[in-house]
């Protein structure tokens, strides 16, 4: 059995002249910014960074392949060998928010460029968890029960009510709502947790080995250092490497170094290429004029089936604490650090994404219950060294903040809504709540990590004596970007 630093995924790298494949999905299409990085009148994908930083891989010694898409522009697809010639073919308009562009981008280069190992990186905007919702099923007869709710929204939140009696329909604890709620962010919207998933199992099970040739997967965005996409992942690939919080965008700038740094490591395995991801993000963005502080992290994903236990037995002993220990529970809960989902650019509660490692040392701290201080240990253990880099320093976005993410204790994020039990919800949670398939009509696909989750069951519990006010607006943040190449200068 492997140790939770190896995989199989390393046996890949002792075979002679082993030759590395970077695949690159970048969704741009629905981000301007991103599309024209870095000058905002960019038209041409042939003088875009991205498009220039993927050839300096390739000068590597390093195969490439790339999917990239963007705004009021084809999807193109990018094929370089090893020192080799480039290759940019127009593939009509993709949906990137569809898992199939996710695994055909795969099976092209593992037919492109047979026998290599994978690292996968996945561009543009992230979130953390993002449900899998049919959109059909969004209808006004669903959303309405046929007439018997009405929705009141407004800018900060949205509330269904019921018609006979114009009451909220979640007086009391969390929003479960089996017809969905009816609103969806605009743009930005990613591939769901679950069609990540779907994408890479689909990926290998085509293959004729049915056996994952993924050593890396890199989530080059925001917030995808989260455990619902890790868990997720975590059959398909030996390591992933991702950000908690936001991650600035530098098109794949940091990647020949990356590439550089691990052709001259004297280990060179997937564990050393995983971290030189993060390590070189690092570097890349210290170079820079103003200040872009990250957090940065590295999992062995075999370790992910030890840290959901953790979790849920975590969960299981702060539900059984629960009836005389609340308030001590939520001032724990403060004391961990949040990551944004607010999009005011505090890193504390209200956010509703919370660090693993952070909150397990809060509770490890706690008096009140030995079985919570037992368990948190436990999972303060399971998420030991995954911590790879963090910077304390006022993001170039907000000078009214300082972002203090220097600590070896932060981790990866979990989906924690309404920590400070203020009744006002993410606009993702009725679909995270809702662990069986009947539960959400609009959701048609639910992640295993939440499949009889104690972690949930925790959740709903937490919430049961707090009045439901609403559900917070749907959004997905902004990407941030680096200042050096577009010139722009830090918020006032």
């Amino acid at each position: 059995m492997p140790t939770p630093e190896q995989s199989p995924t390393d046996a890949l790298f002792a075979a002679p002249h082993q030759v590395l494949t970077l695949i690159a999905f970048a969704p741009f299409g629905t981000d301007r910014t991103l599309s024209e990085y870095p000058d905002g009148i960019s038209r041409s994908f042939a003088t875009h960074p991205f498009l220039e930083n993927l050839k300096k891989v390739a000068a590597q010694g390093v195969n490439v392949c790339a999917l990239v898409d963007r705004v009021d522009d084809d999807s193109w697809l990018v094929t370089i060998p090893a020192d080799g010639a480039v290759t940019v073919t127009p593939q009509f308009k993709c949906d990137m928010t569809s898992p199939r562009a996710l695994s055909r981008l795969l099976r092209i280069a593992d037919q492109t460029f047979p026998n290599s190992t994978f690292a996968l990186t996945m561009e543009g905007h992230g979130a953390g968890y993002m449900p899998d919702i049919d959109r059909s099923k969004l209808t006004v007869e669903s959303l309405t029960r046929g007439g018997t709710v009405q929705w009141t929204i407004s800018s900060d939140g949205q509330v269904p009510v019921s018609t006979a009696d114009g009451q909220p329909l979640l007086p009391m604890g969390e929003p479960m709502l089996p017809m969905g709620e009816p609103m969806m962010p605009a743009s930005h919207h990613p591939i769901s947790t679950w069609g990540v998933g779907w994408a890479l199992g689909d990926y290998v099970k085509s293959r004729k080995s049915q056996r994952s040739n993924i050593a890396v997967i890199h989530f080059n965005n925001c917030f995808n250092m989260a455990v619902e996409l890790l868990h997720t992942v975590s059959p398909y690939a030996a390591y992933a490497t991702g950000y908690a919080n936001y991650n600035f965008f530098t098109a794949g700038s940091a990647y020949p170094a990356v590439f550089r740094a691990f052709k001259n490591s004297p280990v060179r395995n997937a564990q050393t290429l995983a971290r030189g991801f993060a390590e070189q993000n690092r570097d890349a963005l210290a170079e820079l004029p103003e200040s872009h502080p990250t957090v940065g992290s590295s999992v062995a994903l075999a370790r992910l089936v030890a840290i959901k236990a953790a979790i849920d037995a975590l969960a299981q002993a702060l539900i059984a604490a629960l009836p005389l220990h609340r308030e001590k529970i939520r001032d724990a809960i403060s004391k961990a650090q949040q990551y944004d989902t607010i999009g005011d650019f505090s890193l504390d509660v209200p956010d509703e994404t919370t660090d693993v490692g952070t909150l397990a040392a809060a509770l490890k701290a706690t008096t009140f219950s030995p079985q919570v201080t037992h368990t948190a240990s436990d999972l303060a253990q399971a998420v030991a060294g995954t911590f790879v880099y963090g910077v304390n320093a006022k993001p170039w976005v907000s000078n009214q903040h300082v972002w203090s993410l220097d600590n070896s204790t932060l981790s990866m994020s979990l989906f924690l809504p309404d920590p400070s039990l203020l009744g006002r919800w993410d606009w993702r949670s009725p679909y995270y709540l809702a662990t069986a398939p009947e539960q959400n009509i609009a959701q048609p696909n639910i992640i295993d990590f939440l499949r009889d989750s104690h972690w949930v069951s925790f959740i709903k519990k937490y919430h049961e004596q707090t009045p439901f006010k609403s559900l917070r607006a749907p959004r997905i943040l902004e990407h941030p970007v680096s200042v050096r190449d577009r010139g722009w200068k830090p918020a006032k």
